[in-house]
């Protein structure tokens, strides 16, 4: 059985989602899509089964791309839901966006949609295959699509460490050169624990098997900016044809953001201060953001200095009183061996990396650990870190109110092991927003940062780490006591306090 569609899809800033119906009405083991187009463009897709199952998304970045959807899973492709080919209506959403930055939205693009079904086996040679961990299995008591087989609570490795990992990461399920397969190899040579999975607009189903631990995530992704839906259980509903105009309005962003916390993952604003790429829902609730992405992809030639316009944001978000934590994301879309710039640094899984203190090496922990700040960022560098208080012990990320709410000044004892220094670099220490302390290293060291603190008025303190050229290759969350009534409420607010940044 064999089903063509043939459609001219117009092209605009906001680019129309287009519909196509068809039906199946017998009993089937296994459905094919080929979507070819003809323009260089980013094209969009996403299936829908009779009982409102999102049954494969698509991202293409070349034509034509197959997809294949069976009962077992055995032969499904990355990003469908495999199961039953049900009988009934069956809905084809596609629409376009992101296009290259030498592409034009606004041309119109021509495709064809060419869907085959069957009940003999099939071969699933020329797609990426789901892989042999499944995580997700079709019920009828799900939403639209559910991680509802994922092992959160697995562990990998055992023990309160820091886990190495990469909260940005892409592979050839969306835009990236790197195959899943690929991914946890080049995350294995570049001594990672996790990684977590951020295709643009697609929540992946599925992993193949390795010692890498990978965590479910999306990568909202629109024309006015990006973030990372981290540690989510189910599928974040961006298209633009949502009432509230999901992806295409403030309004749609906020409420994809209140649903990625619906769906317990964490909502981390990436590359905010890059342009083309930078971040511009202009009302975006400041509360809503649970980390920034300070560090992204230091290989590309604007990373300098839109880290530091994102580290100097950061800093006043901890000064009207926000606690969002700071992570880093390698954004890797390239092969290993490949550069952005002639004879520049390589595009890599796991650069920078960010740490996390966990108890054990899985998802539900390596999210708790984000979420109460104990990460660090570094490109090289390893960290140990302690902070001492009298004959107490606190962890990165710590609140230590309660130990002055006898007003009491008291000395705050800061320890940092730094172990694999390879060159010159340059410890700082920023309380609330200012420096206090530098030392300068050349080889593995311990640091220790004395001060005082009294009563429970707001203050923070976190730590840079600076190379002997001034760049950003690593730092450290802050901790923190007391707490303060906020006066910025949205992105907005934010920028017009932090002189006025304008990416229109």
């Amino acid at each position: 059985m064999s089903i063509k569609i043939f459609k001219k899809l117009g092209g605009s800033f906001e680019p129309p989602v287009i519909t196509h119906k068809f039906t199946i009405n017998k009993n089937l083991k296994w459905l094919s899509i080929e979507l070819k187009y003809d323009k260089k463009s980013r094209f969009g897709l996403i299936l829908w089964d009779s009982n409102k199952k999102i049954r494969a998304q698509i991202l293409c970045t070349k034509s034509p791309i197959v997809i294949v959807i069976d009962e077992s899973g055995k032969q499904s492709s990355a990003s469908t839901l495999p199961g039953p080919i049900v009988q009934g209506e069956w809905t084809i959403e596609t629409f376009k966006f992101l296009p290259e930055l030498n592409c034009n939205i606004n041309e119109d693009i021509n495709y064809e949609i060419d869907i085959n079904l069957g009940t003999d086996d099939i071969n699933l040679e020329g797609t990426i295959p789901l892989g042999e961990n499944i995580w997700t299995l079709y019920s009828d008591n799900t939403s639209f699509l559910s991680v509802n087989t994922y092992e959160w609570n697995k562990r990998k490795k055992e023990g309160l460490r820091w886990y190495k990992g990469d909260f940005h990461t892409h592979t050839t399920i969306s835009d990236g050169k790197m195959t899943p397969k690929m991914n946890i190899n080049q995350a294995k040579i570049m001594e990672m624990d996790f990684f977590v999975s951020t295709d643009h607009n697609i929540l992946s189903t599925g992993w193949v098997e390795g010692d890498v631990l990978v965590i479910p995530g999306m990568e909202i992704t629109s024309q006015k900016g990006h973030f990372n839906a981290l540690g989510i259980n189910k599928w974040i509903d961006f298209r633009l044809n949502t009432p509230d105009g999901g992806l295409s309005t403030d309004s749609g962003m906020n409420r994809l953001m209140t649903e990625t916390k619906g769906a317990g993952g964490l909502c981390s604003i990436n590359h905010s201060m890059m342009t083309p790429w930078a971040w511009t829902y202009k009302e975006t609730l400041l509360e809503n953001i649970d980390t920034l992405e300070i560090i992204c992809d230091p290989s590309y030639e604007t990373s300098n200095q839109a880290t530091e316009d994102v580290l100097d944001i950061w800093t006043k978000l901890w000064n009207d009183g926000y606690r969002i934590w700071g992570i880093g994301g390698s954004d890797s879309h390239l092969l290993a061996h490949e550069t952005y710039i002639e004879e520049g640094e390589p595009s890599l899984i796991g650069d920078p990396g960010t740490f996390v203190l966990a108890e054990g090496l899985s998802a539900s922990e390596i999210i708790k650990g984000v979420s109460l700040g104990r990460i660090y960022v570094s490109r090289g560098p390893k960290l140990d870190v302690k902070v001492k208080l009298e004959d107490k012990s606190f962890n990165v990320g710590g609140n230590l109110t309660k130990l002055f709410e006898n007003s009491e000044e008291k000395t705050v004892e800061y320890v940092i092991d730094l172990s694999n220094v390879k060159d010159e670099l340059n410890i700082i220490f920023i309380e609330n927003g200012k420096r206090v302390y530098s030392k300068t290293i050349t080889e593995d060291n311990i640091i220790t940062y004395a001060f005082k603190w009294k009563d429970t008025e707001y203050s923070w303190l976190r730590a840079d780490i600076r190379n002997k050229e001034g760049k950003l290759v690593g730092f450290i969350n802050p901790i923190y006591k007391g707490y303060k009534n906020k006066n910025l409420k949205t992105w907005k607010d934010l920028l017009e306090f932090d002189g006025g940044h304008n990416f229109e």
